[in-house]
């Protein structure tokens, strides 16, 4: 990962989300069958301009099923994207799908107070 990392410095926000969307781009096409392929589709989606290739991103994390976070949270923007186009029955569908995921288990309140607060900042986020 410091190899893609590396060179990375930029003090335009811009052309650094720009070479951060390149490089988890080329993590994905380098890595197809990477343990870490949810994340870097989760983060390349969170950094696409296009909103169809984000929603195609997070898609591909819940196909994929591999770590429920980023499932969860991919089904979250899909939410947000069905709510911002006024569909609020897919919406609904996505927000559903959640609940009859299993939920996780923590082992001490450190972590459950982390969970709880990302999902207090989550929409704020997108």
């Amino acid at each position: 990962m410091e190899d893609y990392i590396e060179g990375m410095y930029e003090s335009d926000s811009l052309k650094l989300r720009q070479k951060t969307y390149d490089s988890f781009s080329l993590l994905i096409k380098k890595f197809p069958k990477s343990e870490n392929l949810s994340f870097y589709l989760y983060t390349k989606g969170c950094l696409a301009d296009k909103i169809e290739e984000a929603k195609s991103c997070f898609k591909e994390v819940i196909q994929i099923n591999n770590w429920s976070y980023y499932v969860i949270h991919s089904y979250v923007r899909l939410s947000w994207f069905a709510v911002k186009d006024k569909d609020f029955k897919l919406a609904l569908q996505y927000l559903n799908n959640i609940e009859k995921m299993e939920q996780p288990s923590f082992h001490c309140g450190v972590e459950l107070e982390t969970y709880q607060s990302q999902l207090k900042k989550y929409p704020t986020r997108m």
